[in-house]
Formats: C-alpha cells, structure tokens, sequence
C-alpha cells in the first residue's frame, strides 16, 4: 500500500485517493459493482468472475513484537519459538491472513493463544505497542509500525506464510485513471 499510494501521489498529483478496508472477497464485490474502482486482495480468491487480477510482488511474514521483548534484538526467529506467546489475532473467518497464522501456527506443533483480537494491521500492531502480545504481520508493515513495536523475520517462512496479492479492476470496464495506477505499478494480468 505504501508503495502504490507513493506513486499514485507521485505521478497522478491531482487524483485523490480514498481508502477502506474489508475483507478480500468483499473488496472484490464491491470492484464488480462499481462503488470500488481498484482493490489490493489476498490471492486465492474464490470468486473472481466479473474482474481482472493482476499479481503483485509476494510478502514474506514476520513477528512483530513489543520492543521490550526477549526478541526484540533478534534477526530472525522460527515459528516454533513462538510457542508460549499470546497473540493479536485476526478473525480466520474475516481475514484470509487470519487463516494463514492459525494453519501455519497449527503445523509448527501449536495452536496460538489469542490474548488480543483486531479487524486490521493497524489494530494488531496497537495491541502489540501496548505490550502484552505478538502477531504476525507482513514483513512490508516494518518501516512503518507503531512506535515501539519491531518486526522480526520469520526463517521458516513456506508459501504459507508468503502473502499472495493482486490488483482487482473491473473487467471491462475502461478508465483512464485505473488504467494509469496499473501501469504504474507494472503488475501482470492473472486472469
């Protein structure tokens, strides 16, 4: 996301820009319907009829953790490390990454305790600054968290644990605009 709104500042000066966040399968409802003209989801979609998808660079995984913690300093740390942690949690029913950490979680021998729960990034890395829990995070979010929160790498990071996302536009349609911020970003079409 940072990188998309920099060059769309950059280069479409005068385009002004409104976020939101929802889950991937709604962003893409509301691309087909028109009331979003471009959305960044979580690749698989299943559902994707009536929109075009471009895959965009994939992200790696990383723990983020309060500044203070016993890992704080680390370079990198396994999965497993992670055993004994409380964790902000995202809704596995509402979030394709919530879903990520729970099966990556359960393959590395446990389940992850929820000591927090938030519906986006933002709120996962608020619990994490308050100090009382982990949460893994794309590793893209590190130059910009929270204060007092680091993110660490994740070594064990498998496909998992690399997030999959694309651009969605509506397929078919033709403006301008939408047709500029995809060159900008060079993505492929996947669909």
């Amino acid at each position: 996301m940072p990188r998309l709104l920099g060059l769309v500042h950059r280069e479409m000066s005068g385009v002004r820009v409104h976020l939101t966040q929802r889950s991937s399968a709604e962003l893409v409802v509301a691309v087909r319907a028109g009331s979003l003209d471009i959305a960044l989801a979580r690749s698989p979609l299943s559902d994707h009829s009536g929109v075009d998808l471009r895959a965009l660079p994939d992200e790696r995984l990383g723990v983020a953790v309060p500044v203070g913690h016993r890992l704080a300093a680390a370079t990198s740390v396994t999965l497993a490390e992670l055993r004994d942690e409380r964790f902000a949690l995202l809704p596995s029913t509402w979030s394709e990454l919530g879903e990520q950490v729970q099966s990556a979680c359960r393959r590395a021998g446990f389940v992850p305790t929820a000591a927090a729960r938030a519906d986006g990034l933002p709120g996962l890395l608020g619990h994490v600054a308050a100090g009382g829990c982990v949460a893994l995070v794309p590793t893209s979010v590190a130059p910009t968290t929270a204060p007092g929160v680091a993110v660490i790498a994740l070594a064990d990071v498998d496909d998992d644990l690399t997030l999959r996302t694309c651009l969605v536009t509506r397929s078919g349609a033709t403006d301008p605009m939408v047709d500029r911020v995809v060159a900008l970003l060079g993505s492929e079409r996947v669909t």
